[in-house]
């Protein structure tokens, strides 16, 4: 009897063991599921109160719930899920199985709220096995510098982007090449063998060029290998090899350099002599004699005279006498020699006219031009060109011109400097240019257009 009594109790014992198979995995509010507060899915409790929906996830049925003093409004059995309606405020729950014993007391994570849904997900005693396949492959990442790099992996081209290439590879050892412009190439050998981790390569290529500055006086021209880089002053890379400089200036004589270029940590300086001026002259006379003259602009004196010390090349010559017309011409400077220039004016028999009275027409001219620009912004029909050149035609050989005059003068010129640049007519342009220089030595559109080829 004894012996019954005792296997009995031990029975008993694994019995209350194996009822300890229910708990929870987790409880939350389902805040955007309004089941609770849908009609139709929508419960109330005996104070008309609509309920809170608490689902229950598990794949067991025949659960029984006890919600203590509060109660249970209502349970629903759903697929995959219990739905248990209880009262606001209720504080924790009971949850019974047959086969799976008791969870008690089980006392709520979150204040429960009317009309909202919670989900509490049960763990019961059922083991569930997940298999998760082996990987047998990861991620090559190549961090470039220069970024424009190219990456061949196991003789495949990657695609580089932002100075990034990766590549999913199956675990193993993998040949790689590294290349670039003006860059010596790396080759080497990259070790796929961790599934958990990915493999990144940094590689910085050794650069096959030398960092060069290149300077020169009186902003000459810079020439490399027969192209112009610059005015002054160039910084740049060079390949390795033997190079030919030459400095530039327009009446002067180039200078010229032959470097070798070596790669080296450190930037090489190479400081180009000034092109040296090549002068000529020119004997100037003019019919009748004590005229005006003016060289590119700038007041040389009065004829006869012999200007000595002009550079070679063409030159714009303006000869200007009160009472005759004025004359403009090119002339042409050579080397060591002195050209004769004889101008004949002509008498000038229109109606004097005042500087007051040049001014003013100087000036309607000028505002007829800024309201016809109005209308005009890009200049794509030219409507003050012919108001513009009046007022260049006024003031141009106006001596005793004003501040506002001249700023006229030069906006004049910059606009007829931009008609011609637009149709294409760059020595017209240019020969505006120097003359608003002659007004603004650092006005830089007109310094630009001195500088197109």
């Amino acid at each position: 009897m004894k012996k019954i009594i005792l296997l009995m109790a031990a029975l008993a014992i694994l019995i209350e063991s194996h009822s300890q198979s229910i708990n929870v995995g987790s409880f939350k509010s389902l805040d955007s599921d309004l089941t609770a507060n849908t009609n139709g899915t929508m419960e109330k409790d005996q104070n008309g109160e609509v309920a809170a929906l608490i689902k229950i996830v598990t794949t067991h049925t025949g659960f029984s719930f006890d919600g203590g003093s509060m109660g249970i409004v209502k349970t629903k059995q759903t697929p995959g899920e219990i739905w248990v309606y209880v009262p606001r405020g209720s504080k924790k729950i009971t949850i019974k199985h047959p086969q799976l014993g008791v969870l008690r007391d089980y006392f709520y994570p979150q204040t429960i709220e009317p009309a909202r849904t919670y989900e509490m997900t049960l763990i019961t005693g059922s083991v569930q096995t997940i298999v998760k396949p082996a990987r047998n492959s990861q991620y090559v990442v190549f961090r470039l510098t220069p970024p424009n790099a190219i990456v061949e992996l196991d003789g495949n081209l990657l695609q580089t982007v932002d100075g990034t290439a990766t590549k999913l590879m199956k675990l193993g050892s993998y040949d790689y090449r590294i290349q670039a412009p003006d860059y010596f190439p790396e080759v080497g050998k990259v070790n796929v063998n961790n599934p958990d981790n990915k493999v990144v390569v940094d590689v910085k290529l050794k650069p096959n060029f030398a960092s060069v500055v290149v300077n020169v006086e009186n902003d000459a021209e810079i020439w490399i290998n027969g192209e112009k880089k610059g005015n002054g002053k160039w910084n740049g890379n060079l390949g390795e090899g033997t190079y030919d400089f030459e400095a530039k200036k327009q009446g002067h004589r180039s200078t010229f350099a032959s470097k070798d270029i070596i790669v080296t940590s450190e930037p090489q300086i190479i400081t180009l002599q000034t092109p040296t001026p090549i002068y000529g002259g020119a004997d100037i006379n003019s019919n009748p004699a004590m005229a005006d003259i003016y060289i590119d602009g700038e007041k040389k004196g009065q004829t006869p005279q012999i200007i000595p010390n002009l550079l070679v090349g063409s030159h714009q010559l303006r000869i200007v006498k009160e009472g005759y017309e004025e004359a403009n011409t090119t002339m042409t400077i050579k080397e060591n020699e002195t050209i004769s220039e004889l101008v004949n004016l002509k008498e000038n028999n229109s109606t004097s006219v005042s500087s007051s009275q040049i001014s003013e027409m100087a000036l309607a001219a000028y505002e007829r031009a800024i309201e016809k620009n109005k209308s005009d912004k890009n200049m794509k029909k030219r409507k003050a060109k012919e108001d513009y050149q009046q007022v260049v035609d006024l003031l141009s050989f106006k001596e005793d011109i004003k501040p506002e005059e001249e700023t006229m003068l030069k906006y004049g010129l910059h606009y007829l400097m931009l008609c011609a640049y637009l149709d294409k007519d760059l020595f017209t342009a240019k020969k505006f240019a120097k003359k608003i220089l002659l007004i603004d030595p650092h006005y830089k559109i007109a310094l630009d257009v001195l500088n197109l080829e």
